[in-house]
Order: C-alpha cells, then sequence, then structure tokens
C-alpha cells in the first residue's frame, strides 16, 4: 500500500516560468496525465469497459484531485511562482502540477517509464489515503451489468400516475447521461456507454425512489442527493446549465394518458 507522497521526478532541464510558458507547458501536461492515469486504469481494472474507463479516469484528474496534488508537492515554490492571495482555493495549484508535468515531458533526462511508474504511484497513493474516495472507485468498476427490461418495469409503475415525463440524453467523451423527469422533477439519473444502457440505469436510479416520491410531498430533495456516485463533471444540473448556455431547449414534456415519451438528444 502506498502511505507516503512519492517522490517528485525533479527537471534537469532549465525551464521558463513566464505565463506563456507555464499555459504551453500545462497543455502538454494535460495531454500526458489523461494518457499515464488511462493506463494506470486499463492495468489496475481490466474487466472495466471503456465507459467505465472514461469514469474512473474522471474521478483521478478531476481539479479537486489535482490542487491537492500541487499542494502537496508545494510546485508554486519548485517553479518559482508566486501565490497569490486571490488564487488560493483555485485552480492555481491544478495548473502547476499539469506545467510541472509538461515540463518533465520535455525532459530527455526523465523517461515515459519513470513519468508512469510515478502516476502509478500518486494514483495509488491518492486512493489509499482518501483523497479521492476509494469506494467511489469500486463503485463505477463493478457496474457492469444492467437491467435491459428496467425502463419497461418504471413504465408499468408510474403508468397510472397523472404526471408528465421527459427523457433527455447528453452525449460527453464516451458516455451517455439520461435524464428522467416527472413534472419537472429529476428522478433518475443513468450514465452508459450507449443511450439504451444510460436510459436503463436511469429508470432503476428513478425505481430507487418511486414509491416514495410519488407519495410524499418534499421527498424530491433528499432523494436526489442520493446520487453519490456520478462524476462532477457529468452531473446532471451541470450538464443542464451548459444546455441552456448553448441555447438547447429542454422541454420535451408529455403525458402518459397522451402519447409515447419523446426523447430528444444533445452532444457537448
Amino acid at each position: 500500500m502506498a502511505s507516503k507522497l512519492p517522490r517528485l521526478p525533479r527537471v534537469a532541464v532549465k525551464f521558463k516560468n513566464t505565463k506563456n510558458d507555464l499555459q504551453r507547458t500545462e497543455t502538454l501536461g494535460d495531454s500526458v496525465l489523461q494518457h499515464t492515469v488511462t493506463k494506470f486504469l486499463f492495468d489496475a481494472y481490466p474487466k472495466a469497459s471503456a465507459g467505465q474507463l472514461s469514469m474512473l479516469r474522471q474521478q483521478l484528474v478531476q481539479n479537486e484531485t489535482l490542487i491537492k496534488w500541487g499542494s502537496l508537492y508545494k510546485l508554486d515554490k519548485i517553479l518559482n511562482v508566486p501565490l497569490l492571495e486571490n488564487e488560493i482555493g483555485s485552480r492555481f495549484h491544478a495548473n502547476l502540477f499539469e506545467s510541472y508535468l509538461g515540463i518533465l515531458t520535455t525532459d530527455d533526462k526523465v523517461t515515459f517509464d519513470v513519468l508512469q511508474n510515478w502516476i502509478n504511484s500518486l494514483c495509488k497513493y491518492t486512493l489509499d489515503v482518501g483523497i479521492v474516495s476509494n469506494d467511489k472507485i469500486k463503485e463505477i468498476s463493478r457496474r457492469t451489468e444492467w437491467d435491459r427490461l428496467a425502463w419497461n418495469r418504471l413504465i408499468s409503475i408510474i403508468d397510472k400516475k397523472n404526471v408528465m415525463l421527459e427523457v433527455t440524453f447528453v452525449q460527453n467523451d464516451l458516455l451517455f447521461l439520461c435524464g428522467i423527469t416527472a413534472d419537472n422533477e429529476l428522478i433518475g439519473v443513468g450514465i452508459g456507454s450507449s443511450q439504451r444502457e444510460a436510459k436503463a440505469r436511469a429508470s432503476i436510479d428513478a425505481m430507487m425512489g418511486c414509491a416514495e416520491n410519488f407519495t410524499k410531498k418534499g421527498s424530491w430533495d433528499a432523494w436526489v442527493k442520493r446520487r453519490q456516485y456520478f462524476i462532477d463533471y457529468l452531473q446532471w444540473d451541470n450538464l443542464k446549465n451548459i444546455l441552456i448556455e448553448k441555447n438547447v431547449k429542454i422541454e420535451r414534456y408529455c403525458s402518459w394518458r397522451d402519447s409515447a415519451v419523446k426523447e430528444t438528444q444533445s452532444t457537448l
């Protein structure tokens, strides 16, 4: 078990810490980070699907994690970049981490194996000490099966309810996100590598609290808070705001008694 912060590979090449140079190396570092973390997960979870690997990776490279990494290594001091008061708690340390990784990539004395081994150790350390919840990683990695009849079962439950339903799909990277609402209230969210899988998972999510939601006023908010295993950048509220900013309307409501539920798809 990796209980200590892995030793930071040292840079032998001279580097400039101007804003432009740091931004350039940050772009390079971001690309290397995505590759090395994906390789770590690919080896660690041999049964994970492409969609699951994408979700697992996002857990490890989210802003909060990178900020923690940059802060633990005190990269502002190593790169001699002053930390301004208004940058505390911002992406400052996350950007510096990606910049440092980019600088390491330009160093001929630092092999790619060295980089990969460091990132492997850093990911293990991150999971061991709880910077990223190991429970979330385990939850995602074991979600390999999904109920193909979940949508039909949801229909049978609420078919007699006089409600207005909406099913909306949003595609991001290799994943689809499906949101199901009833009378303008979110009742289920699902993520999958296909629309069908996402819709099934959203249906299961909805059925977990269906009886409570349709019989008890004021229970929606408490139920929605149980969506703990969803990734921050894929949360429904965030994506809905993005769609609104892109002037994509989400207003496909209809009654079960009148017609079939309409489905819409948007791509980010």
